[in-house]
Order: structure tokens, then C-alpha cells, then sequence
């Protein structure tokens, strides 16, 4: 019994279902211009009810809806828009309804712009640019940068292929020693930072204020050529395009010397800084050096044993332990932007930043000097207790404007500053 009524209560639930189903209008058509041609994509919404469609590939549309008065829209772009009234549709009714679209008078469309700043801090970037430009260069991006754990850009400069480092400073490229090679920060020729050479050391740009670095090696009428082996140009960090704030903090780990036995002299305040506070500094009666060396040559001892009185006495050492290196970086960049009227995109932005390194180094070495018949004159034994300190800081300015759709205009005001000490005690053993 429980059977048969189950059954009939399905046979009846389907019967109402589909007679509700079966009440629903159908619309449809194919939309057209004034040619004859279909028109894909064309929307049809249905006001009242918040529902619509769109025309396929052929141009036509169709629409189920419920028994009832309505109000079609039909818009296309570049066409008047065309309003269907009063389309009534009954149950189960198929109505077929055609339109044709008219074409805009003065149909002008707006001139859309659309602008964007290339991101040059990525490695596709550098390769891009390496395929099209008509040069050769090598070079490494931001990016590979920040990844690595280089502290200098003379670390850096070991990654690109074709460039090795002397001493840990001077960039060697395709086997031409510095003399042969020339240095640019942002398009600006660098000094050379030795007294006696022409060279420069790299190790005084933290590896964290570079945006990137590339070699040059081939020269160009826009490039100087007052180099041989390559041009080496260095581009500190632009202008971010939103505001940000970057804290690192790290460390770096010496078996040799990390808490080891450390030989220091005796310190100034500010040594941590890598600038002496007056400790170090000479008396104010100090010879000149034409004065010494007359001192020298007249062998007026009393005399210097008077200049060497006059020097202060800082020589007595402490022994510490050395602790690990340490590395600091704050960054920060600011950005704002304003429009006005008729004019695009305006702003003015910044990059401060502030580097410190400081890293302990021991070394042994062993010194020899040589007569004519290869005789050693001089043998010594060195242990050398070196802490460097790098301390460097950037502050970049930039107000960027345009009027009337021009080709932007950017002024630049770029500041850095480097501070690369090194602190060093050498007990020597040997004889003479």
C-alpha cells in the first residue's frame, strides 16, 4: 500500500513540475546592423527582472522567461541603443524578435592612453635589454641582489661573468687590470679613490643601495672611451611607486675568527662608526713631513726623540673575543601622487637608506724578502687582527610631472655618502 501512494505521489509531483516548467516564454532572434552583418556580443537586459544576455557568433540571442509584459534593451558599442516596449509573451509562446542596430552619428571614440614604467629590477629585465640593445654587456639585476648574500658591490661584481676582484676592491675586466677600466654612479664618472693609481675601489658601495650594476664592454658615440677593458656602471635605487619600510638584520660567522682571541688597540667612542673621535689624531706640534725629513737626514736625534715624546700613548692593547660579524639595512621609500586637470600623473617620491657592516678578521701571513744571489734577508711571521667598518647612507629625491599629455618631465636630486674604515693590529715575529 505504501508502494502505490509513493508512486502516485511521484507521478503527481512530476506532472506539476513539468506543467510549471511547461508556462515559461522563450524569446529570441538575431541582431544585425544596417548591412545585414551580425553583430557578436550585442547585450539584451530584461529591466524589470535584472536578467540578459548576449548575442553568440552568428548574432543571435534567446531569452527563457516567465508569461508577461516587458521592456527590452539592446546596446552594442559604437551603436544607438535600441529599446523593445510592450513585448508580451504568453505561456509556452516562442517568440521571434529581430533587430537591426544603427550605427552612432559622429561616432568618434575617445583616444584611450594607456601608460606604464617598465620594471627594470628583474632578470628578465637586464636580459631584455642585453638582446636588444647594440652593445655588449653584462650585468646583474636588482633582484639577483637582494637574493644574494653579497655586502659590497665588489661582491657583486665577482657574479658577472667576465669580471673578477683584486684585494677584495679592484674590478679586473677580461684580464685588464683597473688603470684600463673606467667607473660611473648614475651616469656620473667616479674619481679614482687611490692616491697613486688610477682605480677605484668598490668595496665602499653597500650591495644594498644598488639598483643594478652592469659591465660595459664595447663602446658606443654615447658612451666616454677612455677605457679598454670595460665601463662600469653603477645605478643606485630609484623611486618606488608605494610607500614601504624594509628592516634586515644579520650576521656573519668566521670559524677562524668568531670567538677566537681578538687583539685590539685602545678604542675611541665612535670607532664603532668607523670615524675616530681625536684618539688616533697627531699632536698639534707635529713636523711637517719636509721638517722630519730634514730631522732625519741632520741626525738630530734629540729632536725626534722630542716628536716621538709628543705622541700620544695608545699602544697598549686588549685582548678580546671576537664576536660574529654584523649587518644592519633600513630602508624606507615614500611616494605622492597628485592630479590635476587636463595635466597626467604627478608625483614626488624618496629613498632613504642606511647601511652598517662590521666585520672581524684574523690572518696569518708569512713575509720574506730576497737578495740579488737569493739570499732571504728578511723572514717574518704576521697575525693580523683587521675590523672592518662599513657605514654607508642614500637619500634619493625625485618630482616627476607632465602637462597636457606630454612626455613626462623628472628632476632628480641623488645624495650618498660612504664610510669604509679598517681598524688593524699586526703582531710580527721573525728576524731581520
Amino acid at each position: 500500500m505504501k508502494s502505490i501512494l509513493h508512486l502516485i505521489f511521484v507521478v503527481l509531483f512530476s506532472v506539476s513540475t513539468t506543467q510549471v516548467f511547461a508556462q515559461d516564454a522563450k524569446l529570441t532572434g538575431q541582431l544585425t546592423n544596417e548591412n545585414g552583418e551580425a553583430l557578436i556580443g550585442a547585450n539584451i537586459i530584461v529591466k524589470s527582472l535584472g536578467k540578459g544576455t548576449m548575442s553568440n557568433l552568428e548574432g543571435k540571442y534567446s531569452l527563457i522567461l516567465p508569461p508577461g509584459t516587458y521592456e527590452i534593451s539592446i546596446s552594442y558599442i559604437g551603436y544607438e541603443t535600441v529599446i523593445w516596449k510592450n513585448i508580451i509573451l504568453s505561456a509556452n509562446q516562442t517568440l521571434v524578435k529581430n533587430g537591426k542596430l544603427k550605427p552612432r552619428e559622429n561616432n568618434h571614440l575617445n583616444t584611450v592612453v594607456i601608460t606604464a614604467q617598465a620594471n627594470r629590477q628583474t632578470s628578465t629585465a637586464i636580459v631584455l635589454e642585453q638582446k636588444n640593445a647594440s652593445i655588449v654587456f653584462d650585468g646583474i639585476s636588482a633582484e639577483q641582489i637582494r637574493k644574494a648574500p653579497d655586502r659590497t658591490s665588489a661582491d657583486v661584481l665577482k657574479r658577472v661573468s667576465g669580471a673578477t676582484i683584486q684585494d677584495n676592491q679592484f674590478v679586473v675586466v677580461r684580464g685588464l687590470p683597473e688603470r684600463y677600466n673606467a667607473a660611473y654612479l648614475n651616469g656620473s664618472p667616479l674619481p679614482s679613490s687611490e692616491p697613486d693609481r688610477k682605480a677605484f675601489s668598490f668595496d665602499i658601495f653597500p650591495s644594498a643601495l644598488l639598483n643594478d650594476l652592469k659591465i660595459i664592454k664595447t663602446a658606443m658615440p654615447s658612451l666616454p672611451g677612455d677605457f679598454a677593458g670595460g665601463l662600469i656602471s653603477v645605478s643606485t635605487r630609484e623611486i618606488p611607486e608605494k610607500n614601504f619600510y624594509q628592516i634586515q638584520v644579520g650576521t656573519n660567522f668566521n670559524a677562524i675568527t668568531s670567538f677566537k682571541p681578538f687583539i685590539r688597540s685602545k678604542a675611541g667612542k665612535t670607532d664603532f662608526l668607523g670615524i675616530d673621535d681625536g684618539t688616533r689624531a697627531l699632536p698639534n706640534n707635529m713636523p711637517s713631513n719636509e721638517e722630519m725629513l730634514a730631522l732625519q737626514n741632520g741626525f738630530e736625534k734629540d729632536k725626534l726623540v722630542q716628536v716621538a715624546q709628543s705622541m700620544p700613548n695608545n699602544y697598549e692593547n686588549r685582548t678580546l673575543k671576537a664576536m660574529p660579524g654584523l649587518n644592519l639595512q633600513f630602508t624606507m621609500g615614500n611616494v605622492k601622487n597628485w592630479n590635476k586637470k587636463g595635466e597626467n600623473k604627478n608625483s614626488l617620491g624618496s629613498v632613504f637608506a642606511l647601511t652598517y657592516n662590521s666585520t672581524p678578521t684574523y690572518r696569518e701571513a708569512e713575509r720574506a724578502e730576497f737578495d740579488d744571489q737569493n739570499h732571504k734577508m728578511v723572514s717574518y711571521f704576521d697575525k693580523q687582527y683587521t675590523k672592518n667598518v662599513s657605514f654607508g647612507g642614500l637619500w634619493n629625491l625625485a618630482l616627476s610631472f607632465a602637462r597636457n599629455n606630454d612626455n613626462s618631465n623628472k628632476i632628480s636630486l641623488k645624495n650618498l655618502v660612504n664610510i669604509n674604515s679598517f681598524d688593524q693590529i699586526v703582531e710580527r715575529e721573525g728576524r731581520d
